[in-house]
């Protein structure tokens, strides 16, 4: 087998991981075709956002100075370069990848199912950007003057891949999650936050020579993605609500639901939402 061809084969494999999260999560949570319809717009507005980046970069660096013309090597050494770049990953990827989530709110009933959408608008953007990213490394590698080895390097861009479809999740989940709980603006300046964070750190690093090793940069990023899922998209309140609306059921159908059920207004609005 070709290089280019193993290159594209392992960039179709990173695209399958976060498919299978998607699938595992339809499938579980016995969802209807809302669910692809909010990953195909979360796809989508992650890829309208692209060429806003590009827009926003050709405004933004003559400004300060920076030519569009310097070679990428002399660009990613310039710190504004960095943030610039960062800033609008973060602030305009994720209110993009929000959009089927807004437009269809009012379908989403509980918490649990705003962070389960969530997870699904943020892996559909995993994975068009794998799906792009492994077709672009295709025709790189095509048209490179020097044969590329066929070493474990190669796995180095789908691995990279894997952990950014499940960064997007993550960052989708908790921006749903604290929307439907009424701080809208904090789940934006966290998710939009901490995708600047990982942006910006993870070139400055190798950048600046800090870490050279790139499968150490990997493993940085990989453990900057994982602490995410018990604290950023609150993933135990998945299960901890799935476990409430079971319970919810048990209790009704005893006759005494409406006995122990909280009596505060939004749990009632939860406990009606789950019923339903």
């Amino acid at each position: 087998m070709a290089v280019e061809q193993i290159v594209l084969t392992l960039f179709m494999l990173a695209t399958l991981a976060p498919l299978a999260a998607a699938v595992f999560i339809w499938w579980r949570r016995r969802y209807g075709r809302l669910f692809w319809i909010v990953l195909g717009i979360g796809a989508l507005g992650w890829f309208v956002a692209q060429p806003l980046k590009s827009v926003a970069s050709v405004v933004l660096f003559p400004v300060l100075g920076i030519s569009l013309t310097a070679p990428t090597e002399e660009l990613m050494r310039n710190i504004w370069v960095l943030v610039i770049g960062a800033v609008l990953a973060g602030f305009l990827e994720e209110p993009f990848k929000f959009i089927g989530i807004f437009a269809f709110r009012k379908r989403i009933n509980t918490l649990s199912h705003s962070i389960c959408y969530g997870l699904g608008a943020g892996l559909g953007a995993g994975m068009l950007e794998a799906a792009l990213v492994g077709i672009t490394s295709y025709f790189t590698v095509i048209n490179q003057a020097e044969p590329v080895p066929v070493d474990l390097n190669l796995l180095l861009g789908p691995v990279e891949r894997v952990s950014a479809s499940f960064l997007h999740a993550a960052l989708t989940a908790a921006f749903a999650y604290l929307f439907f709980s009424g701080k809208p603006l904090l789940g934006f300046l966290i998710a939009a936050g901490y995708h600047t964070f990982v942006d910006f750190y993870a070139p400055w690093l190798l950048v600046n020579k800090v870490v050279q090793d790139m499968w150490l940069l990997e493993a940085l990023i990989a453990v900057s993605v994982i602490v995410l899922y018990p604290h950023f998209s609150d993933y135990t309140e998945v299960r901890r609500h799935s476990r409430l609306e079971g319970m919810d059921r048990l209790l009704l159908g005893l006759g005494f639901g409406d006995k122990i059920w909280p009596t505060t207004t939004k749990q009632q609005r939860l406990r009606q939402a789950c019923i339903r």
